[in-house]
């Protein structure tokens, strides 16, 4: 992954919005980042802190390449089928700290941070799954605009080559970061 790449992942979800058919209008482009990573990423996890419906899951397990975890303290129905359909997911009913021992067993090609949404939750959670990072993993930031812009704050003092672009989730922000060792 090199951020070239990247910035044409974001700019084609924004241009086609190629899961607009399979989840109608009311969704955001992320998702599509999301599916086009998980085609064009190195092996190892999808990892998903803040699952909610598990739409972010879901957009990596169509690219059908990859074992997919979703970690949330809440399990919304829609989870069930998401796991009955789709072997190569598992879902942790838990907190997103500390890693559980599925992650730690593993290596993650993407991670995607969407829980409490301020700069110490952010902070916490790039902080403890970091060691499980691969080189050039991607690391996405959903809700930079939260909650008085902590994530934004938190993502801005990573050291990283990144790309904020806030067409991916109107109104509440995205950030994509390339881990580089």
């Amino acid at each position: 992954m090199n951020m070239n790449l990247l910035g044409f992942i974001i700019q084609s979800a924004i241009d086609d919005r190629p899961l607009k058919e399979f989840f109608g209008s009311d969704y955001q482009s992320y998702y599509d980042v999301i599916n086009m990573l998980s085609y064009d990423s190195p092996d190892g996890l999808f990892v998903e802190l803040g699952v909610e419906k598990g739409r972010g899951c879901l957009s990596a397990l169509l690219a059908n390449k990859r074992n997919v975890i979703g970690i949330d303290h809440t399990k919304q129905i829609e989870i069930q089928n998401i796991e009955s359909d789709y072997p190569s997911f598992t879902f942790l009913h838990q907190d997103s700290l500390p890693p559980s021992k599925e992650i730690k067993d593993e290596k993650i090609a993407i991670l995607h941070i969407d829980t409490e949404h301020s700069f110490s939750m952010a902070r916490g959670e790039f902080q403890e799954y970091e060691p499980y990072l691969i080189d050039r993993a991607v690391v996405l930031f959903d809700d930079l605009h939260a909650a008085d812009n902590g994530v934004m704050e938190f993502f801005s003092s990573l050291p990283y080559p990144k790309i904020q672009d806030d067409r991916l989730h109107p109104n509440c922000g995205y950030g994509v970061m390339l881990y580089v060792k």
